[in-house]
């Protein structure tokens, strides 16, 4: 319930619990994390400053890490029509600053990420 700047807006959002991990995926297929305790109640913040990122590093996404989603898959669509599927416990570790969630081409971006709960349910997120 903060008020938007002229030229912001909300691109994503998430329900998580004060123990969990946040997830920052990024265009570029970088990822970080940063423990969700560390996020102010209605505190408008840049993620820059939760987590080691390169300049202008692009986010475009972001996941809830804890007991419940640790077995959950991670579908990411890119630019140029490929896609990785991973189990996001993959993506629980405890090291800082960038790391690779996939490698892409020069010209290459990601576009799109769903989060499946199960092989019958997808949960679809709209990027802009």
């Amino acid at each position: 319930k903060f008020k938007l700047n002229n030229g912001e807006y909300v691109m994503s959002s998430i329900t998580a619990e004060n123990t969990d991990t946040i997830l920052f995926f990024s265009r570029s297929g970088n990822f970080y994390h940063c423990a969700a305790n560390a996020i102010g109640i209605e505190e408008k913040l840049p993620v820059e400053s939760l987590v080691s990122a390169k300049n202008n590093e692009d986010f475009i996404a972001l996941s809830s890490l804890n007991k419940n989603t640790i077995k959950e898959n991670i579908i990411f669509f890119t630019k140029n029509g490929f896609m990785k599927k991973s189990e996001i416990a993959e993506y629980n570790m405890a090291r800082k600053g960038i790391i690779k969630a996939l490698t892409l081409d020069d010209n290459d971006e990601i576009i799109r990420k769903i989060l499946e709960k199960n092989k019958y349910m997808l949960k679809y997120q709209q990027l802009p």
